[in-house]
C-alpha cells in the first residue's frame, strides 16, 4: 500500500497472500481482504487509464487487477467489475455509476514475490478519494479532503495494517468528527485501534499466535485486514452483517454511530465483534441452527476485556433470574427438549455453562483442533455431522464424559442414530472414566456450583491436539484377504496381455470383474499406497476413449452399474440401501480398525451377505494426477469407490452414504476400473466348472 498519494496517483504494490489461502489454513467462513487501496474514485460514464510497470516479477506469473466497487456498498465481491492490467498501458471502459478504484495484486503462493507500479496517469478521469492513512495523513488535513470531495465519493482510513474503514465523508463527520472529545485529537486512530484490538482479542480466543511452532496456528496473515463499510440503503433483517471480505453496517444513524464512535465501540462492542466473528467462525463445528451461536465464543472475550478497562463488574451475559429458569426447564422439562430448534439465545447459554466449568481455554483448544483436523474424515454434507464433530470434539477435550449434559440440553434425541452411536463408541475409545460430576454439570451457572464440584473453573483433562485416528491399515492386503471373499465366482479370466487372473461373476446377463482392473499400460496410475495393485488395481484416466479392458469384454456404463444393481437387490431381496452396501468389501472402520473403508454414515454389510454378494468393491478413490493426490476427501483412498463408465463419468459410492451416484470429472482425474462382457452363459445355468474349463480353453 503507498504511503502518500501522489498527483497523478501513482502506486507500488506488493503482491499479497490470496486472502482464500489464509481463510483454507484457518478453517474460517469468510475471508478477510486482500484489497489494496488506490486513493482514486473513478466517475460515472469516464474510462480509467492505468498503466503497468513490473518492479519485481512474480514467481507464479500472476497479474494485477482493478476492482471497481466497495464490497458490500457497492455490490458482493462475486458481483464487483474486476479488470486484468497487463504490462503497460490499459483502458478501462465507462461504467454507468461512479465506482471506488481498489488493486487486487494476489499469489496463492505463501511467499508472494511480486511487485508493481500502477500509474492513474490521465488526472482528468478521476477523482482522489479522501484518505486518512494512520502515522502520515493529519485530521486536519482529512476533514478538508472531505469538505473539498464531491459527496458521491466515500472516504478511506486505515492503520496500514489491520483494517481499512470505507464510510461515506457525512457519516464520517457527524460520528467521529469532531466529536468524541474523550479521545480527540486522535480519535481516528483510538477508533483504529479498537478494531485492531477487538481481531487481536479474537485471535486469543482462538488460540492464535505467531510464537506456536505449529504455523498453522499462526495469526491471519499481515496481508489480509479487515474491511469495514455502510450499506447504501437498510440492511433487511438485520442492523450489521458479514460475509467474504467484509463486515458492513445498515445505513441507520444509531447503527452507523456504533461503528464510528470510539466512545459507542468501547463501551459495547458487541456488534462488531459479532460480525467479525461471523469471518472467523469455524465451519466444522458449526451446525446450520448454530450461525448467530458459535460466532460468540471470542465476543464474550472482547467484551470482558473491554469492561475491566471501563472499570465495570465482570461481564456475564444472563442474570440469575434467566439462570434460575433455565435451570428449572432443563430439571423438569415440559416436553423432549430439542437442543437444535433453541432460539440462539437460549442455545448460547449452553456454552456459558461451558465457559463457567472449564474457562475459555476449552475454546481455545476447540479451535486449535478444529485447524488441525481441516476435513479429514468429516462427513460436513448433512447437519448432523457437524453436530456430531462438535459434541465429540467437547468430550475429548475435557476428558469428561459429557452425554448427560447434552441430553438434559436435548442434544441427543433428534441426532441420527449412527452419529449417536459413535459418540457411544468415542467414550470407549478414549477410555473416559464414569466421574461424580458428569451428572451436576448441567446445574452449573454462573451464580452457583452444585457439589460435589470444587472451585470452578476444572482444568482441561482431554486432548490438546488433533490426531487422526481414522486411518487406512498398515497392511491393506492383509485387509483384503480377511474381508474379501471370491468363493461365489462364476469363473476365473486369464488377460492374454500381462497373465493376471481375475475372477469374475455373473449377474444377470453381465459377467463382472470381481476385483479392479490391475492393468499396466502408458495411462495407468499405481495406487500410491498400492504400487503393485494386488489391492486396489490401476487407476485410470477417466477422460481417454480408450478401452483397457481385455479382448472381449469393456467398461462398464452406466446402464451397466444401474442393472447390477437392480439384480443384486432383487435377487438377494435387498432393500436399496442394503443393496449398495453389500456390494462392498475390504471392512468398515466403524466396527473394526484394520477396515479399508473409512468411518462414515454409509452402511456395511454382515460378512455373509458380502461374501454372498461377491461384488467386492474397495474404496480406492478418484486420483488427481495434477496434484498427485487427491483432491477432495470425498475421493481420498478409504472414503470411496469411483469407477470409469463413458465419457467423462464416474460411478460414485461413498463412506458417508448409502446411494450411488455419477457426475462428470475432467482430464486430470483417474478412477478404478471395472470390467464387464455379456455372459458367455445367457440362461446362467452352467455350472462353475464348466465355466473354469471353457476359459482355460479360451486362454490355452
Amino acid at each position: 500500500m503507498a504511503n502518500v498519494i501522489t498527483d497523478p496517483v501513482i502506486v507500488e504494490v506488493k503482491q499479497l497472500l490470496n486472502t482464500w489461502t489464509d481463510r483454507g489454513r484457518l478453517g474460517t467462513q469468510y475471508p478477510q481482504t486482500d484489497f489494496t487501496i488506490s486513493g482514486v474514485y473513478l466517475p460515472a460514464g469516464n474510462s480509467l487509464t492505468v498503466k503497468v510497470e513490473t518492479l519485481i516479477n512474480p514467481t507464479d506469473g500472476a497479474k494485477p487487477m482493478i476492482v471497481l466497487g466497495t464490497p458490500g456498498r457497492d455490490s458482493e465481491e462475486w458481483n464487483l467489475p474486476e479488470f486484468t492490467l497487463n504490462e503497460g498501458v490499459n483502458t478501462i471502459s465507462p461504467q454507468l455509476t461512479g465506482k471506488m478504484v481498489y488493486i487486487r495484486y494476489i499469489s496463492g503462493n505463501k511467499t508472494p514475490s511480486g511487485k508493481v507500479k500502477i500509474s492513474f496517469e490521465n488526472t482528468t478521469e478521476y477523482i482522489k478519494h479522501p484518505l486518512y492513512i494512520q502515522g502520515t495523513t493529519t485530521v486536519d488535513d482529512f476533514i478538508n479532503q472531505m469538505k473539498e470531495a464531491p459527496a458521491e465519493v466515500d472516504a478511506v482510513m486505515t492503520d496500514n495494517k489491520y483494517s481499512i474503514l470505507v464510510f461515506p465523508s457525512v457519516s464520517i463527520l457527524k460520528f467521529l468528527l469532531p466529536g468524541d472529545k474523550q479521545y480527540s485529537p486522535n480519535n481516528i486512530d483510538f477508533l483504529l485501534k479498537l478494531y485492531e484490538r477487538i481481531m487481536k482479542i479474537s485471535w486469543d480466543g482462538m488460540g492464535l499466535s505467531d510464537s506456536d511452532p505449529n504455523p498453522l496456528h499462526h495469526l491471519p496473515s499481515a496481508d489480509n485486514r479487515l474491511f469495514v463499510t455502510e450499506s447504501r440503503k437498510p440492511l433487511v433483517g438485520a442492523t450489521m452483517n458479514a460475509t467474504n471480505y467484509r463486515i458492513m453496517v445498515t445505513n441507520l444513524d444509531p447503527q452507523i454511530k456504533k461503528m464510528l464512535s470510539p466512545t459507542e465501540l468501547y463501551g459495547n462492542p458487541w456488534g462488531v465483534a459479532h460480525e467479525y466473528g461471523h469471518l472467523m467462525q469455524q465451519n466444522n463445528v458449526k451446525p446450520n441452527s448454530m450461525r448467530e451461536v458459535s460466532v460468540n465464543y471470542y465476543v464474550v472475550n472482547v467484551k470482558e476485556v473491554f469492561d475491566k478497562e471501563l472499570g465495570r463488574s465482570p461481564f456475564i451475559r444472563k442474570n440469575k433470574s434467566y439462570w434460575d429458569n433455565m435451570i428449572d426447564e432443563l430439571s423438569h422439562p415440559k416436553e423432549e427438549p430439542n437442543y437444535w430448534k433453541s432460539s440462539a439465545d437460549d442455545m448460547f447459554s449452553f456454552f456459558d455453562q461451558l465457559r463457567v466449568i472449564f474457562g475459555n481455554d476449552i475454546f481455545r483448544v476447540l479451535s486449535r483442533i478444529v485447524r488441525e483436523q481441516g476435513n479429514q474424515n468429516l462427513d460436513l454434507s448433512l447437519d448432523d455431522g457437524k453436530k456430531y464433530n462438535l459434541l465429540s470434539k467437547l468430550i475429548e477435550i475435557t476428558g469428561y464424559d459429557l452425554r448427560y449434559i447434552f441430553e438434559k440440553w436435548g442434544m441427543l434425541n433428534s441426532l441420527n442414530p449412527y452419529y449417536k452411536e459413535s459418540i457411544n463408541r468415542l467414550i470407549e475409545e478414549r477410555n473416559i472414566q464414569p466421574s461424580s460430576y458428569d451428572e451436576v454439570f448441567y446445574l452449573v451457572t454462573p451464580y452457583s456450583t452444585p457439589n460435589p464440584l470444587p472451585v470452578l473453573p476444572l482444568p482441561l483433562q482431554g486432548i490438546k491436539t488433533y490426531t487422526n485416528t481414522d486411518l487406512q491399515p498398515t497392511n491393506e492386503l492383509d485387509s483384503k484377504n480377511k474381508y474379501c471373499n471370491y468363493e461365489s465366482k462364476t469363473g476365473d479370466f486369464k488377460d492374454k496381455r500381462d497373465g493376471k487372473i481375475y475372477p469374475y461373476k455373473t449377474y444377470g446377463n453381465k459377467d463382472w470383474f470381481m476385483t479392479n482392473l490391475n492393468y499396466a499400460d502408458s495411462e495407468s496410475i499405481a495406487v500410491p499406497t498400492d504400487l503393485t495393485g494386488q489391492v486396489y488395481g490401476k487407476y485410470y484416466f477417466i477422460a481417454s476413449g480408450k478401452n483397457v479392458c481385455p479382448s472381449g469384454w469393456s467398461l462398464s456404463t452406466s446402464s451397466d452399474w444401474k442393472n447390477l444393481i437392480s439384480f443384486v437387490k432383487q435377487n438377494y431381496e435387498l432393500s436399496d440401501s442394503q443393496t449398495i452396501a453389500s456390494l462392498k468389501c475390504g471392512g468398515d472402520r466403524d466396527k473394526v480398525t484394520d477396515g479399508l473403508w473409512g468411518k462414515g454414515l454409509g452402511s456395511y454389510s454382515e460378512q455373509e451377505l458380502i461374501n454372498k454378494v461377491g461384488f467386492n468393491m474397495l474404496p480406492a478413490g478418484l486420483y488427481d494426477s495434477n496434484i498427485a493426490g487427491y483432491e477432495t476427501k470425498e475421493d481420498e483412498l478409504g472414503s470411496g469407490a469411483r469407477f470409469k463408465t463413458e465419457y467423462w463419468y464416474v460411478q460414485n459410492f461413498d463412506k458417508y452414504t448409502d446411494v450411488t451416484s455419477r457426475n462428470n470429472r475432467n482430464s486430470r482425474h483417474s478412477s478404478s476400473v471395472r470390467c464387464v462382457r455379456t455372459s458367455i452363459n445367457a440362461n446362467n445355468v452352467q455350472s462353475k466348472a464348466n465355466f473354469e474349463i471353457e476359459i482355460i480353453n479360451e486362454n490355452n
